[in-house]
């Protein structure tokens, strides 16, 4: 565009060519915005939609998540000689998830999906149906031993709950 420009301080035939340079220069100035500039529109106009959303956002922490850490951190601080002294604080067995559930902390659908979710996550059982050893589970996982026992235990009491659940609903 700037040779086309420059051009037309040429008189004569050589303005023509100046005058066609021009053209297709604002012919592939105009085609370059259209191509990128809506992209940059649809990246600006999706920024203020994200804006908009989060703007009123807060953070809700579940309950169940809080009391989760709790007992994880719980079980990571016992030694073994204390362990099952207090197997509510602990989440040691469907008793202490059934209290949960009686203290409204959660519900046994949000438990039962929760233990379905970790199970999966962990995948205790292997592909020829065997079950897995714990640090094999923790060391796929990327996780410590006794977290990978903490979620063994959570998918257990929550796989219990959900039987007796349906057998009281069946029976």
């Amino acid at each position: 565009m700037l040779v086309a420009l420059g051009s037309a301080r040429i008189s004569g035939e050589a303005r023509i060519f100046g005058e066609i340079l021009l053209a297709c220069g604002l012919g592939f100035a105009a085609y370059t915005v259209l191509r990128y500039g809506f992209g940059v529109i649809r990246w600006h106009n999706r920024r203020v939609d994200a804006i908009q959303a989060f703007s009123g956002a807060a953070l809700k922490i579940h309950p169940l998540a809080t009391r989760l850490a709790a007992a994880l951190e719980l079980r990571g601080k016992l030694k073994s000689d204390e362990r099952g002294r207090s197997p509510d604080d602990e989440l040691l067995d469907s008793n202490a998830y059934r209290k949960l559930i009686d203290e409204g902390i959660t519900s046994i659908k949000e438990l039962t999906a929760l233990g379905r979710a970790v199970e999966n996550q962990l995948g205790p059982v292997a592909p020829d149906g065997t079950v897995r050893k714990i640090g094999d589970v923790a060391r796929d996982a990327g996780i410590n031993t006794e977290t990978a026992i903490f979620y063994r235990d959570l998918a257990a009491a929550a796989s219990e709950i959900e039987l007796q659940e349906r057998a009281r609903i069946d029976g």
